[in-house]
């Protein structure tokens, strides 16, 4: 029994449809942990790999432990008033390379802030992404997503498009990633204020992954080509 061209065309498209679900869809569910900070995991130092450089809580590593509003562990810090930097670093995670940073879409990462985090606002993350070593030499790009601090021991997610920022240069030899948060001024931490409250402001950090991956230029060509094969079958119809 021979099917009419409408018949085919509409298996046609079927199959364009299935094939751009496998292309593009399915494979955007794997993501690249890098630091869950539970057991597992190959790291060189640090803790998963991250070294605290603005936080008060000694310089490596950082605590992990399971806050208020938060499960499992996670990463502590205590920053400073005005600076509160965590930066992860390459040598310490070789699980993650420059092609991760170039084959995902977004990075994401869980943040909580305590009940002692004052102001109670929209705050910016300040995230570094800088790559070196490589013919482009050391290349820093940023990224500034806020949370809102007026949510106390409770989970915020951040995802961050990678678009704009690839590829970072395939031929760097090292990466650093770093997280900044931090409160800034508070009357409530003032010394002039006669009522002022010990400071004890802190962040944590959790499910640090690369997620989403950016199509292969070959599985763009190939899902290129079936729709102009498509689009001319459906001309020839006319």
């Amino acid at each position: 029994m021979k099917m009419k061209l409408t018949e085919i065309t509409r298996v046609s498209w079927g199959v364009l449809m299935a094939l751009s679900f496998v292309l593009l869809s399915g494979s955007n569910l794997r993501a690249e942990v890098q630091s869950d900070f539970d057991p597992g995991g190959t790291y060189f130092g640090g803790t998963e790999g991250w070294f605290n450089y603005g936080g008060s809580l000694g310089p490596n590593p950082p605590t992990t432990t399971t806050p208020t509003g938060g499960t499992t562990l996670w990463m502590e810090v205590q920053p400073q008033q005005y600076y509160g930097k965590m930066t992860s670093q390459s040598w310490a995670t070789p699980d993650i390379t420059v092609s991760d940073w170039n084959s995902h879409t977004n990075l994401e990462f869980d943040v909580i802030v305590n009940s002692s985090w004052i102001p109670s606002a929209s705050t910016n993350v300040e995230v570094e992404f800088q790559v070196g070593g490589g013919s482009a030499g050391e290349v820093n790009q940023y990224a500034n997503p806020t949370i809102d601090t007026s949510l106390k021991d409770t989970i915020q997610h951040v995802s961050i498009p990678l678009a704009s920022m690839q590829p970072f240069d395939p031929t760097a030899t090292y990466w650093n990633l770093s997280i900044n948060l931090y409160p800034g001024y508070a009357y409530e931490w003032d010394s002039a204020n006669p009522n002022a409250v010990p400071y004890d402001a802190r962040y944590y950090i959790d499910n640090v992954e690369w997620t989403g991956v950016v199509p292969e230029p070959t599985s763009l060509l190939l899902l290129g080509s079936c729709s102009l094969l498509l689009i001319g079958s459906r001309r020839k119809r006319c």
